[in-house]
């Protein structure tokens, strides 16, 4: 499983906007190295983030993470924190999805303006 995980994120890495890959629990299983550059953090360390950890606006990050995990799409524009503590504005997409037969929750950002 831990090989599948990565080997997703390095799938991403070629992608032009962050791309963070988690499980309802708000875990991370995956992201791409443009995530790292919008968050300054490692691949690892996000890893061991949860999603919340991320938001500038955690209650409103919850509310949002419930209904994907319901089956909604979500998008639009949020607060994201990055590690030196800075908040930047970025757009976002957020669904369900299934990889390998297995339920995911995706979330793809890229910065606003």
């Amino acid at each position: 499983m831990q090989l599948q995980r990565a080997l997703l994120g390095e799938a991403l890495d070629e992608a032009g906007f962050a791309a963070f890959v988690f499980e309802d629990d708000e875990n991370y299983v995956a992201v791409n190295a443009a995530a790292c550059e919008l968050t300054g953090y490692s691949r690892e360390e996000l890893l061991e983030l949860p999603v919340r950890d991320l938001s500038a606006q955690p209650r409103r990050t919850v509310r949002n993470l419930k209904r994907v995990s319901a089956g909604e799409r979500e998008s639009g524009t949020a607060k994201m924190l990055r590690k030196d503590g800075t908040v930047i504005d970025v757009h976002y997409r957020a669904s369900r999805t299934t990889i390998a037969g297995m339920p995911f929750l995706v979330a793809f950002y890229w910065p606003a303006g």
